[in-house]
């Protein structure tokens, strides 16, 4: 059954009860696209083909402040809200994701520094390894009478 172009998506339902309850007790809704894409779950371009679809429509105004920045407001056009869903959880439950996220990375983050870390020891290691073995070719050397000075010559 295919859906009356008069209809909504539950996605646009969605985005509209999100801006109404945002916008409730006269609040103005700054957001840009990735934002709102990260609350309604959807891409980018997606979220940005439904806020443009919601606007052509008339059930959207896209305006700018006085700072350039993109303020969506409701229309006077009805759309029927979801019911049953808890909009102040929503953006909980965006933050707690941002949380996660940022965790994941701290310790993406921690396990690289201690990789580093082990690796400057391990190159600390060797190189004192390499100096106690010079001066152990050294003192060899002397003991045989070769000068250090005739070494480098030789070297050259």
């Amino acid at each position: 059954m295919s859906r009356s172009k008069a209809e909504l998506s539950i996605t646009e339902r969605y985005i509209l009860t999100y801006i109404s309850y945002k916008t409730n007790n006269g609040f103005k809704f700054f957001m840009n696209n990735e934002t709102l894409a990260q609350i309604i779950c959807c891409t980018i371009p997606s979220t940005k083909v439904l806020v443009n679809k919601l606007v052509r429509e008339g059930y959207l105004i896209k305006t700018c402040d006085d700072r350039g920045r993109r303020q969506l407001s409701l229309s006077e056009r009805k759309f029927m809200p979801l019911d049953g869903v808890n909009m102040g959880n929503i953006e909980k439950n965006t933050l707690k994701h941002d949380a996660q996220d940022q965790e994941q990375w701290a310790n993406y983050y921690k396990n690289e520094l201690n990789e580093a870390q082990n690796h400057i020891k391990s190159l600390e290691n060797e190189r004192n390894n390499y100096k106690n073995a010079l001066e152990t070719l050294m003192s060899v050397l002397a003991t045989k009478g070769i000068d250090i000075n005739d070494i480098e010559v030789m070297m050259r």
